[in-house]
């Protein structure tokens, strides 16, 4: 997702000015490209068809990380709005 790498550069170079958060224009534009980009590839992985048994059907891997995005979007983009949150958690992979 091509625009969590903007927001994170965004995120790095408002850090370097001195500045403690993102505008709220920022905020709001990079919100909506995470949304669409969401949508666009909800519709490009449909739910799976019912296969007549009981429960809820397998998603897919692809699906899944979709829904789980879609769900929890204050998460994936935590970094932005609190620039001490990390972007990725490669600090902590590291420490372990």
């Amino acid at each position: 997702m091509a625009v969590l790498l903007k927001s994170k550069a965004a995120v790095e170079r408002a850090v370097a000015n001195g500045q403690a958060r993102l505008t709220a224009r920022r905020l709001k534009d990079f919100i909506a490209q995470y949304e669409q980009l969401v949508k666009s590839g909800l519709r490009a992985n449909p739910p799976p068809k019912p296969t007549g048994r009981a429960g809820r059907p397998n998603q897919g891997p692809i699906r899944s990380l979709l829904l789980r995005l879609k769900k929890r979007p204050d998460a994936v983009l935590a970094f932005m709005h609190n620039f001490q949150v990390p972007f990725d958690n490669n600090q902590a992979e590291r420490d372990v």
